[in-house]
């Protein structure tokens, strides 16, 4: 009776994990496909090209500094307390937490975003070595305080295991974003370069200002409900005293918080160091437009990170210890079926996929090459982050992170300063990088949670699946190049590339039907496949 009722628990968390990995993925993909259409039009416009990307780029991964420490890890720490909270029926606990961590981070946003500005030009010179990085930062500086009202609002609700209003308040934010950046920028066209790329990231602010006006009435539109709910609670609920409460959320936000910051490190590294030791803002300009690209299918990868988090806490807080490993097991096999065949996609088509979106700045082939080594890891990363958080060891990650940015900046200072291998070598020190902390964390997350991984299905499988497709999709751009123009031939060689993926993975039998439930709408994708006798 207990075996039964312990399975259809962990069948009803897999279906509610599955419908919030589509919700996210959903949105991450909107959001991503949007930035990076808004940065390939900014890009190609007369005067911005590879230098106003630099300048973009630059000034825009300070900004993630000081989000990492006002809200990146945030909604994290506020999810796994809710949800600790929510799995025990102590609802106004979950409220009274994000009470007090929505006044305390909406305040450190507030000195941060004042600082940002007030600085920005003494700033821009100390680090970058160029004065027009300042222009950006004092752009960015207010999106900075609602940047961190909203993480906390998003993670509230993750909390409670609603993420349709934080998929939506996403989707609306990069909207803005995108359709700003591209107006804002033509509205400065035939100005400085430096101009151009503040302008662009004007549009982060004003959308970060509408995303969270959407998130702060859809939370008073069901803060009474949510208070009923509390109302009617038969457990204690949380402590009405505050220091405490504050003590206990900054035992939690502070590891958080270095650990975001800590996973920062490594654009910021680039950043600086590559604008520094090279002399030249284009060339950060050319990197930065490669991890454009790279990023799009890690936040596939990240939507694994946000829903592992409060599902492992929720696990753990049950004691359910083999569920946390089955779910560690399969959500790192979900992040390699996805991971790997974008990868691959990157290394065969890059020049042809930079050419298609840059067109009038299509250099860095090489450079989305190495890039993509280094993307790979990182997924992988992102999952077993997303456990150190849910297991409430955190801390391991950003100790690990640190040592390895240690690490990263060292390469970067000998590649490009010892060897000169220019911004090559920033793409290589990423690679040796991100392998040593994946292969580390690892090691260390074996303590918590047994990682028992099915060498065959989970490894082999995959990677026999995305070398067929790699093969394919080269001897089709071949084939079509030969007749039609790099647009066609692009297009037409990753389409083809998707349907041979999915063929070989159904032909290999890599999923099972556990497998299945993992992924949005996964038990009907089952039933589907299973009719036409596709599945196992």
């Amino acid at each position: 009776m207990h075996s039964t009722m312990t399975a259809k628990i962990r069948q009803e968390r897999d279906t509610s994990f599955a419908k919030n990995v589509m919700m996210l993925a959903v949105a991450q993909i909107v959001v991503k496909v949007l930035g990076l259409i808004y940065k390939i039009i900014i890009v190609n416009i007369p005067g911005f090209g590879d230098t106003g990307n630099g300048y973009y780029s630059a000034g825009y991964q300070l900004y993630m500094v000081l989000l990492a420490i006002s809200s990146i890890g945030i909604p994290n720490v506020v999810s796994k307390m809710v949800s600790e909270r929510v799995a025990v029926g102590d609802y106004r606990g979950a409220h009274r937490v994000f009470s007090v961590i929505f006044r305390m981070f909406s305040l450190i946003g507030f000195l941060l975003a004042s600082g940002l500005y007030l600085f920005a030009d003494s700033i821009s010179v100390a680090l970058f070595g160029a004065k027009g990085v300042s222009y950006t930062l004092k752009a960015l500086s207010p999106a900075v305080l609602f940047v961190s009202s909203n993480a906390v609002l998003r993670g509230y609700f993750t909390g409670l295991g609603s993420l349709k209003s934080t998929s939506i308040s996403e989707i609306i934010e990069q909207t803005f974003n995108c359709l700003l950046s591209v107006l804002f920028v033509y509205m400065v066209v035939g100005k400085d370069t430096a101009i151009m790329a503040a302008a662009g990231n004007l549009s982060t602010s004003v959308a970060a200002f509408v995303s969270v006006g959407y998130m702060l009435s859809h939370y008073l539109l069901r803060r009474r409900y949510l208070l009923s709910e509390a109302m009617l609670q038969k457990v204690p609920g949380e402590s009405v005293k505050t220091l405490p409460l504050i003590k206990t959320v900054l035992g939690f936000a502070i590891p958080a918080a270095f650990a975001s910051l800590v996973s920062t490190l490594s654009s910021n590294i680039d950043s600086i160091t590559v604008n520094q030791y090279t002399g030249n803002v284009e060339a950060y300009g050319v990197l930065s437009k490669t991890e454009t690209l790279t990023h799009l299918p890690l936040s596939l990868s990240a939507t694994l990170f946000v829903a592992i988090v409060p599902v492992i806490s929720a696990m753990i807080k049950t004691e359910d210890y083999r569920g946390a490993r089955d779910k560690l097991s399969n959500t790192l096999f979900l992040s390699l079926v996805i991971i790997l065949p974008c990868a691959m996609g990157f290394i065969v088509l890059a020049d042809p996929i930079l050419k298609l979106l840059y067109p009038a700045v299509s250099d860095g082939a090489v450079l989305l090459q190495l890039q993509t080594v280094a993307m790979i890891f990182a997924a992988i990363t992102f999952v077993f982050n997303g456990v150190f958080y849910g297991l409430g060891q955190q801390k391991h990650a950003a100790v690990i992170l640190l040592l390895g940015s240690a690490l990263k900046l060292l390469l970067n200072l000998l590649f490009l300063d010892k060897f000169k291998m220019g911004v090559t070598g920033a793409a290589v020190a990423t690679i040796i990088y991100q392998i040593l902390v994946t292969a580390v964390e690892g090691i260390v997350l074996n303590r918590y949670v047994k990682v028992r991984l099915k060498f065959l299905k989970q490894f082999l499988k995959p990677m026999i699946a995305t070398g067929i497709m790699g093969a394919l999709v080269f001897l089709i751009y071949k084939v079509l190049i030969r007749h039609a123009g790099n647009t066609v031939s692009t297009l037409l060689a990753i389409l083809g590339g998707v349907v041979v993926y999915f063929i070989t993975l159904l032909a290999l039998g890599t999923l099972s039907h556990e497998d299945y439930l993992q992924l949005p709408m996964g038990e009907k994708i089952y039933r589907l496949l299973k009719k036409l006798h596709l599945a196992r």
